[in-house]
């Protein structure tokens, strides 16, 4: 069912930003991290408002705060690719969302 996967997405989201204050970083977190987030996102039309702003404020937070890790080989590659990702919702991205993804890409 829609709703259900919906839901599921947006719990995923949550729980991935809620987990990072018990994370250790590392470059495998980070890349794993992004990773994880770019393919929940992969799918804008089955995320809900709360998962793509959960999943954003990880990986916009991930990025901003651990550059050392996120700007390295493959994992520049995910991290550059989930945040596209969230670019692609086009207009329909709330203002918030833009100014955090434009603040990581630069």
């Amino acid at each position: 069912d829609y709703r259900q996967v919906v839901a599921m997405r947006d719990t995923m989201c949550s729980s991935l930003q809620a987990s990072m204050k018990f994370q250790d970083i590392s470059a495998d977190v980070v890349r794993s991290r992004a990773l994880s987030i770019g393919k929940i996102l992969l799918d804008h039309n089955i995320i809900g408002m709360s998962g793509l702003y959960n999943c954003t404020a990880a990986l916009v937070e991930t990025v901003v705060a651990h550059p050392e890790y996120a700007c390295q080989g493959e994992t520049f590659e995910i991290a550059s690719t989930a945040l596209s990702t969230v670019l692609a919702q086009g207009t329909s991205l709330p203002s918030a969302l833009l100014e955090g993804v434009t603040r990581a890409i630069s």
